[in-house]
């Protein structure tokens, strides 16, 4: 629930269906929620074996690439 006024501060959220006010729990939550939404994310991309190179149909003109260069090169 909203508080009333001008500032945008909830009391209370809903949580697995029900209604918490105490303010540990819902931090707990949050923190619950922001841990895990990297991995939740990542354990929905599929694997393939495909390289950026396969996606890219025509070369560009106006791109530049940029290789690492070795001591001997700087000499």
């Amino acid at each position: 629930m909203l508080n009333s006024g001008n500032s945008l501060t909830a009391d209370s959220f809903i949580i697995d269906g029900v209604e918490i006010k105490d303010r540990n729990r819902i931090s707990e939550k949050f923190n619950e929620y922001f841990v895990n939404v990297g991995p939740t994310l990542a354990s929905k991309i599929s694997a393939n074996s495909h390289k950026f190179g396969d996606f890219i149909k025509t070369s560009s003109r106006s791109s530049i690439g940029i290789i690492e260069t070795t001591a001997q090169e700087i000499i």
